[in-house]
């Protein structure tokens, strides 16, 4: 399992099952033409369809495949000791 992969896991298990759409734990805009052709590039280099959604850790695990290694580094840090927000039960109904 690459670093990268346990980074997503972490990201999503942090969102404990909220919904993207909702929370945007998404990173970036994959219908953006640019880093939709890194996407499907990527998805392809695993030997995954591009016409299918992946799952979350899937797509989690693309974003910060395009991430400078700072970046990645730093995002791991805040994950690792909780330095970022996540939405509350109490926040669900906005």
């Amino acid at each position: 399992m690459t670093e990268n992969r346990q980074l997503a896991e972490e990201i999503v298990r942090l969102m404990n099952g909220k919904s993207p759409r909702k929370y945007g734990y998404y990173l970036c805009n994959i219908n953006h033409p640019v880093i939709g052709h890194f996407y499907r590039s990527f998805l392809l280099g695993r030997g995954m369809q591009t016409g299918f959604p992946p799952d979350d850790v899937t797509r989690v695990e693309f974003e910060l495949s395009i991430f400078n290694s700072e970046v990645t580094a730093r995002l791991k840090d805040l994950i690792l000791h909780k330095k970022i927000d996540t939405p509350t039960d109490q926040s669900e109904g906005v």
